[in-house]
């Protein structure tokens, strides 16, 4: 606050640190510039259709610092409630190389999921994410709160289906959007993500990606 204060221009990222912003510097009258990124041109188009495997993969992007504000515990949790004898659920999260891979693998373990039904990887590169939305079926962000969520962006930028907490900046922007609102979450109950997840997979493949497709148009038009 001190440096908004200090300055002569305040751009944020996306709606909810622009609404932060604001109501930290009604006193002071500076003006608030809000920025919402658009689609990363360079992700469009690299994922092809697949009919489903017998194992549905799910993305999340975790981080050990930050384990329970970007809702780890909550996907560690959903996916455990998930996996029966008739259907394997699989939790890819990813770290920036930052992080200890490590410590969040047994933060991840200590919520209850198996071992079996993990895998902690470390990315940071553009190519390390072209591979990791390729991968899997689904990207989760169960955010109790976040300033914007860029990992959530690639994915829609990709054509993965997508669903994101509604605490966190693109799950405010996505809910402007026509068809935005059925990708929000309004909840940190994981049976409640559980039952979003189950959703998604219960969809025929080519309407997912259809509905991926369309919700990217959809940003695109809105947040270019």
């Amino acid at each position: 606050q001190a440096l908004c204060e200090k300055a002569d221009f305040i751009i944020t990222v996306g709606p909810k640190v622009a609404d932060a912003c604001k109501h930290a510097l009604r006193s002071c009258g500076k003006h608030v510039f809000e920025l919402t990124p658009g689609v990363f041109e360079h992700l469009s188009g690299v994922r092809q259709l697949y009919g489903d495997l017998t194992t549905f993969h799910v993305l999340l992007s975790g981080s050990s610092e930050d384990f329970n504000v970007k809702g780890c515990d909550i996907a560690a949790k959903a996916i455990k409630l998930l996996n029966t004898p008739s259907a394997s659920y699989h939790l890819t999260v990813n770290v920036k190389p930052c992080e200890n891979a490590e410590e969040v693998r047994k933060a991840l373990l200590s919520e209850g999921i198996d071992s079996t039904q993990l895998t902690v990887k470390v990315s940071g590169s553009s190519e390390d994410w072209i591979k990791l939305l390729c991968e899997v079926d689904l990207a989760i962000k169960p955010s109790r709160t976040e300033g914007f969520g860029i990992s959530g962006l690639r994915a829609i930028s990709a054509d993965l289906p997508v669903l994101v907490s509604g605490n966190i900046g693109i799950g405010v922007a996505l809910k402007k959007l026509p068809s935005g609102a059925k990708h929000v979450v309004e909840s940190d109950d994981p049976q409640v993500w559980a039952d979003k997840i189950k959703g998604v997979r219960a969809k025929d493949p080519k309407a997912r990606s259809l509905e991926a497709e369309a919700l990217r148009k959809e940003y695109a038009g809105q947040f270019n």
